[in-house]
């Protein structure tokens, strides 16, 4: 079974080339991604099978810390912003959390467009 950090990490290495070049989004999200795994991997061993457990809620909150500095970090270009708008919403399964200024995000897709990134 191939893990969801290997495909976007394949993705990545054809996007962007060489680690050296990557945004610090670029950066951020590959480390979310493998925190993602993790998470699934922690939730699959939960013997309550509901994520209640420690090490579950543990796993949660480091994805969503990750979450929080990708949000908080100013897209360099629209691909940044299209992996922002991915972690934030894993990969479009959720709206925007309430807890993300959404007027921030509108704005900084405006200003990304506008400088024509």
């Amino acid at each position: 079974m191939i893990h969801i950090s290997e495909f976007v990490a394949a993705l990545m290495r054809q996007a962007v080339g060489a680690p050296g070049n990557e945004t610090p989004i670029m950066s951020l999200f590959r480390e979310w991604v493998k925190l993602q795994d993790e998470e699934v991997r922690s939730l699959q061993a939960c013997e309550t099978g509901n994520g209640d457990t420690p090490e579950c809620l543990a796993a949660m909150n480091a994805v969503i810390a990750v979450e929080a500095k990708i949000a908080s970090t100013p897209a360099v270009d629209l691909r940044d912003y299209a992996l922002k708008i991915a972690a934030v919403t894993n990969f479009g399964l959720w709206a925007v959390p309430p807890i993300y200024d959404t007027q921030d995000l509108r704005n900084e897709v405006f200003r990304l467009v506008a400088k024509g990134a």
